[in-house]
Parts: C-alpha cells; sequence; structure tokens
C-alpha cells in the first residue's frame, strides 16, 4: 500500500544506450504488488538482481513476479 518510492535504496550510474545515466535502485523485498517501476532501473533482490532497460516498465504481479512490458515498435 506504500509508494514505490519507498523502495529506492539509492541511485547509481549505469550503462544504457551506449552512455552511462543516472539510474534508481530499488529494495526488492520492498516492493509490492501492482507497483510499476519504469526503466531505466534495478532492482535488487535477495538473490537476483532485475535491469529494466529504458523504455520498459516492470511490475509486480500477485504472485511475487516482475511481469516487463517491452516498448511496442515505433512508425516511422
Amino acid at each position: 500500500s506504500s509508494p514505490v518510492r519507498s523502495a529506492l535504496r539509492s541511485r547509481r550510474q549505469a550503462f544504457f544506450d551506449g552512455r552511462f545515466q543516472d539510474t534508481p535502485v530499488y529494495d526488492g523485498e520492498k516492493i509490492g504488488q501492482g507497483h510499476r517501476i519504469e526503466g531505466p532501473a534495478i532492482i535488487e533482490e535477495r538473490f537476483t538482481t532485475i535491469v529494466i532497460y529504458p523504455g520498459q516498465t516492470a511490475e509486480l504481479d500477485r504472485f511475487g513476479n516482475y511481469r516487463i512490458a517491452l516498448p511496442g515498435p515505433t512508425r516511422g
């Protein structure tokens, strides 16, 4: 029920798209069902680290699984 920003642990420089970007790092233990995290982001869990790339969105489902949505194709 708390906002996802309460899970924010720190920020660090991470390399995406050919350059370093300021990237939020979340404590996965504090992320709740339905929380959405916009990339770029890093989620640190006890036994794994999840990288969310720019343009992707991660959401924690009711079973504790992260569902990562990829950006759709762009039309030119």
